[in-house]
């Protein structure tokens, strides 16, 4: 039998001498496999609310733009005619 040199390996290693019905080494494995289950369908979710996030950062930066430009038009529109108003 190899030596186990992970926590996990060491916890749920059947007893040694064969002390035991390996029960606990079922439990404790079954325990790991929901653990692992659970922490990838969390990290799933978390991926899809970030992408609603990105969308509308990405919508937000262009509608910042569009609006950063029309205001530049409008300036130098008001410049050329010469109605530019002073505070």
């Amino acid at each position: 039998m190899a030596k186990c040199k992970t926590l996990f390996c060491v916890l749920t290693a059947p007893a040694p001498g064969g002390v035991g019905d390996g029960t606990g080494h079922t439990v404790l494995k079954e325990k790991a496999q929901a653990d692992i289950d659970r922490v990838f369908k969390g990290t799933s979710r978390t991926r899809e609310n970030l992408t609603v996030v990105d969308e509308l950062l990405t919508y937000w930066k262009v509608r910042h733009a569009c609006l950063s430009e029309s205001l530049r038009e409008f300036a130098a529109a008001q410049v050329e005619e010469g109605t530019v108003m002073m505070a």
